[in-house]
């Protein structure tokens, strides 16, 4: 924290005002020390006053206009900064907390712009934090249902993370589709145990029962402030790229990216892993049956990103 003020703002004003001062005697003794010897000497004392009045008149005015641009020019540098203060204030109101104010020097704007920083950083990391834990719990409660979620959840956040900084997301973005990730089956607390391990077929009851697992962790995530962009990628993570898929029938374009990119990741990783209800299919079988499916069920230009990242992952498809 900034303790010790080399110019604090009453500094700069009284600094300015005797600038001034100084500015205007310079101009006054200028214009009348300076005065054309030759035309002094030929005008009489009368014409000589009048003379010298007209050059007083006048360096009055110059050092008159002279003050007042200077105090202009130091009313604007001020105001601006307090703009930029005030609006960074405003964002910090609204929950915006990407905020780093230049510090210009060292006088009182400068250490209000720094704490405004520190307390956008420290809320930052409040926020964060608060978080993890609220995800780590939401995670031990679903492990407790389905070991098998944990581990599928982050296979599935690393691979959807890889495609989105192949596609030069930024970084918040990023921040929201790994989070997204991480939770896109968190519905699946409201869908009962034996559902979820069943070995056997499931009933179209059941069915149904499964596909309302992206509405139930929407709806849990939308409960979470600054976490509503990730709620719609959960919702529409089994959305398909021909409009077949579900909750809703959004298709091509109109699926969140975020979505669309977990969609892959998701089905790659189920694929390659054992469920209860069947063996798991090799790395080249699964990279056949994503590029079956492209501009179908996926997003062709993210399998095409996918197959480009982890084609030969484990070889070469054949």
């Amino acid at each position: 924290m900034v303790t010790h003020y080399l110019f604090p703002l009453r500094t700069k004003f009284f600094y300015t005002c005797m600038f001034c001062c100084l500015f205007s005697l310079f101009m006054i003794a200028s214009l009348l020390f300076h005065a054309p010897a030759d035309i002094l000497i030929q005008q009489s004392p009368v014409s000589s006053s009048l003379l010298s009045g007209e050059y007083l008149v006048t360096a009055f005015a110059v050092a008159g206009i002279g003050s007042a641009l200077c105090c202009y020019l130091l009313a604007r540098y001020f105001s601006r900064r307090l703009s930029l203060v005030q609006r960074a204030i405003q964002q910090l109101a609204s929950g915006k907390l990407d905020i780093d104010l230049e510090i210009d020097g060292s006088d009182e704007l400068s250490l209000l712009a720094s704490q405004i920083n520190q307390l956008a950083c420290r809320l930052s990391n409040e926020r964060e934090n608060m978080l993890l834990s609220v995800i780590e719990s939401l995670i031990n409660a679903l492990e407790a249902k389905d070991t098998y979620t944990y581990s599928h959840s982050s296979e599935v956040a690393d691979i959807a993370l890889h495609i989105g900084q192949a596609l030069h997301l930024p970084d918040d973005q990023l921040f929201q589709i790994n989070f997204a990730a991480i939770l896109h089956d968190i519905g699946k607390i409201g869908i009962p145990t034996p559902i979820l391990n069943k070995p056997e077929p499931l009933t179209d009851e059941e069915w149904d029962m499964i596909k309302q697992h992206p509405v139930i962790g929407a709806r849990i995530i939308a409960g979470i402030p600054f976490l509503s962009h990730v709620s719609d990628i959960i919702l529409h993570h089994h959305a398909r790229w021909d409009g077949t898929g579900y909750p809703s029938s959004l298709a091509g374009t109109d699926i969140p990216l975020g979505s669309r990119i977990i969609a892959v990741a998701d089905s790659y990783q189920a694929m390659t892993s054992t469920r209860p209800y069947r063996e798991s299919i090799s790395h080249q079988e699964a990279i056949r049956q994503l590029t079956r499916n492209a501009a179908t069920q996926f997003d062709p230009d993210i399998i095409a990103i996918f197959i480009k990242l982890y084609a030969n992952k484990y070889g070469s498809p054949a």
